[in-house]
């Protein structure tokens, strides 16, 4: 039993998704739109990159040795396409079909289209369980996919509700972490493959929520502090910067952020220093730093110190 390096794995798993996207039973437009939609989002797999999800799964299944190929690449088709089909659920969501696959087709069809893309991912995991010979992952995969979905449906529903759901920082980061669980999905799946018990499974789903969390305030403030413009400050999305802002500032300052973001175009500079002022970015800057110690200790606390266990560290590091 030979293991897929990593750009060998993340090509046979784009591949797979495409291939079930060519479902008889489907609709000739649907199967249309599923390839061209999972195109788009294979398109934002690197083949090299550890980093991103498929990476991860990688990662997380070579910790204990080889894992039967065919096994890996459907669980990690059905975390791919399960993590599609939020995506296009969002998206629709959102308002979001502009400039993607989806948008002359309109929302209902791109509704049924991400059911399409989660029945998909279903099968998926049938064919998975049909390979795992052991009891306990069998179960595991069960329970984690129904955990995970919803702890991503209440987050949702707590993210389309806006600020009067999600205002504190630690209301924010956890709505934040459930909304992009996926991330837990890969890395607990992949873990269970590997023949981890359910215990230590729960660890590195534990380390997929913390990530999760962390990558969303580190793209939080760089939506602000790193670009030309801000579409958070522009859609008023409700981001974790401004949770932080909005517990720290004064009344007087408060009103000056509702005076600045009225402005066409913004005006990013103030809205910058303003937030700055507020003490916010350090906030910020200590949770990341919280987080990014919590995933040091999760890890440290399995047996062993695989080499997998310091890239995934490096990449949160990063």
């Amino acid at each position: 039993m030979s293991p897929l390096d990593l750009a060998s794995f993340v090509r046979r798993v784009c591949d797979r998704a495409l291939q079930r996207a060519d479902e008889a039973t489907l609709h000739a437009d649907q199967r249309r739109l599923l390839r061209e939609t999972l195109s788009r989002f294979n398109g934002h797999c690197d083949p090299s990159d550890p980093a991103q999800p498929l990476g991860l799964f990688h990662l997380v299944a070579q910790v204990r040795g080889p894992v039967e190929p065919r096994l890996l690449v459907h669980l990690a088709s059905f975390c791919w396409l399960y993590t599609c089909s939020l995506d296009l659920f969002d998206d629709m969501q959102d308002d979001d079909l502009a400039g993607k696959p989806h948008e002359q087709a309109g929302p209902a069809i791109a509704v049924n289209s991400a059911l399409a893309l989660l029945f998909l991912a279903l099968d998926e995991l049938r064919l998975a369980t049909r390979l795992e010979s052991r009891i306990e992952p069998r179960r595991g995969y069960a329970e984690l996919f129904n955990r995970i979905s919803l702890l991503t449906v209440g987050a949702q529903h707590a993210d389309l509700l806006g600020g009067s759901a999600a205002g504190s920082p630690a209301d924010v980061l956890e709505m934040n972490r459930g909304k992009t669980a996926s991330v837990a999905l890969f890395l607990e799946c992949a873990s269970l493959a590997a023949g981890a018990s359910l215990d230590e499974a729960a660890a590195y789903g534990g380390v997929g929520l913390d990530l999760a969390g962390l990558v969303q305030i580190v793209d939080d403030v760089r939506d602000i502090y790193g670009k030309d413009h801000s579409p958070d400050l522009l859609t008023g999305k409700y981001t974790y910067p401004l949770a932080c802002f909005r517990e720290s500032a004064s009344p007087a300052q408060l009103a000056q952020l509702e005076v600045l973001l009225a402005q066409r175009p913004l005006p990013l500079v103030e809205i910058r220093e303003l937030i700055h002022e507020a003490a916010a970015m350090d906030r910020c800057a200590e949770e990341v730093e919280a987080i990014r110690e919590r995933i040091h200790g999760r890890l440290a606390e399995l047996s062993g110190a695989p080499p997998q266990h310091r890239v995934l560290l490096d990449i949160v590091d990063a």
